[in-house]
This record gives C-alpha cells, sequence and structure tokens, in this order.
C-alpha cells in the first residue's frame, strides 16, 4: 500500500471538526460559511437591512447595515485596520441588499465621496473608493471619482460629536465638476451617522439638476437620518 494510502486513511480517523474553520462571531466551528469568517448561521441573524429612507422625491437612502453591534465593529476593523474579511463581510451584506430591496431609481453613474489622500495613503487605501467601485461593477455603470471633490481640508467627522458642528464642518465641503445635467446617480459613502457628509455631497450635486440622487452605505445609524439631511 502506498504511503499518500496509509495517509489518507490515517486522516480519516481524525473527526471532521478538526479541519472546520472558526466563525468570528459566534466563535464555534462550522462547516457552512457565508463569508469566509461568518457562518451560515450567525449571517442569518446578523443580516437584517434597516429601512429604506426617503429624504425627498428623488433622493433615498439605503444602506446595508445599522452601525452598531458586529457591523459597526466590521467597518472600523476594515477602515482601519484593512482588515479584509470584514470589509468582504461588508461587500457581501451591501451586494445582498440591492439585490434583494433593490434601488428606488436607475443608475447611470457611480460617485464615491472623496476622501482625503493623506488619511487613504495612512489607512492603506480608502474603503468608501473600494465600495464604491465593487457597486458600479455590480451594476455595470461607471465609476467616476473625481466629478465631487473637496473645496478645502476638512477635520475629520470621528471627532465631532454634536450634529450642528458636523454640520458646519461640512458647509460648502464639496463641488461638483464636468457632470451632465438629468443623471440618475448614485452617491456612495462608507457610513452615514448625521448624514452632514452626504447633504453637503448631494447640495453640490443638485446644481445640475439630476434626475435622481441615490446615497448608498455600508452602515447607518439609527437615528432619524431624515432629520439632518436635506
Amino acid at each position: 500500500m502506498s504511503f499518500f494510502s496509509n495517509f489518507t486513511k490515517t486522516m480519516e480517523r481524525f473527526p471532521n471538526w478538526l479541519w472546520l474553520p472558526t466563525c468570528e462571531i459566534c466563535q464555534m466551528q462550522k462547516e457552512h460559511f457565508v463569508t469566509r469568517s461568518v457562518c451560515r448561521t450567525c449571517w442569518s441573524i446578523l443580516f437584517s437591512p434597516p429601512r429604506p429612507i426617503y429624504l425627498q422625491p428623488g433622493i433615498t437612502l439605503r444602506s446595508a447595515a445599522l452601525y452598531q453591534g458586529h457591523w459597526r465593529s466590521f467597518l472600523l476593523k476594515a477602515k482601519f485596520q484593512n482588515n479584509r474579511f470584514a470589509q468582504e463581510n461588508l461587500q457581501k451584506a451591501l451586494c445582498t441588499m440591492i439585490v434583494q430591496q433593490r434601488l428606488p431609481h436607475p443608475v447611470d453613474l457611480v460617485i464615491p465621496i472623496p476622501s482625503s489622500w493623506f488619511r487613504s495613503v495612512v489607512r492603506r487605501g480608502s474603503l468608501t473608493f473600494d465600495g464604491a467601485n465593487m457597486v458600479a461593477k455590480k451594476l455595470g455603470v461607471p465609476l467616476l471619482d473625481k466629478i465631487v471633490e473637496k473645496t478645502r481640508w476638512v477635520p475629520s467627522q470621528s471627532k465631532l460629536n454634536c450634529k450642528k458642528m458636523r454640520k458646519a464642518n461640512m458647509s460648502n465641503a464639496f463641488v461638483a465638476k464636468r457632470l451632465s445635467l438629468n443623471k440618475h446617480i448614485l452617491l456612495f459613502d462608507d457610513v452615514c451617522t448625521t448624514g452632514a457628509t452626504l447633504q453637503a455631497a448631494v447640495n453640490a450635486l443638485l446644481a445640475y439638476k439630476p434626475a435622481s440622487v441615490t446615497c448608498v452605505t455600508f452602515l447607518r445609524s439609527d437615528l432619524e437620518v431624515s432629520r439632518t439631511i436635506i
């Protein structure tokens, strides 16, 4: 009998659980996984997209999950630690949400909220750009990352707790350039907490009279965002 046959028989004597991966959520070894780090059972419990928010005619907000619990942990790991497993979880949730809920308007192009080049270098990439690029590929539409640009340096929103401070911080922070009129736009950001960043970007886009603006984020806060945006 060959060495390979002996080795195979020896391995068959070991229990299967020795070779099963461990779920990041339940910390149990499972056989079936939705992503590389979350098992099917935990995913079915975690994944529950929040209701769409209709801000005003033609402008809506869609998010894959709420900014809390494990989802908040995923976003922080993906954004600040460049954790690929966490990023995969966010992208899987977003793709599933788009398929299940469908977007309220057609999409002609995807525009990401611009990130500071310095922050992108420090974080070894931009979670917002990667997410927007994934959505554009899934929808089969162009990604235009030079349409919305910052007019000035903007301090980090995460350091501001007050809604009024965040709104003032983002006031006139963006300008839109080289955009055709009457386009169906998908505006992408990684997370929506108070809505100040999205509001500033939408205000810049309104100069080109878009047919619709669908704001899409990985996560959003559980606050009544519709009262703070637009």
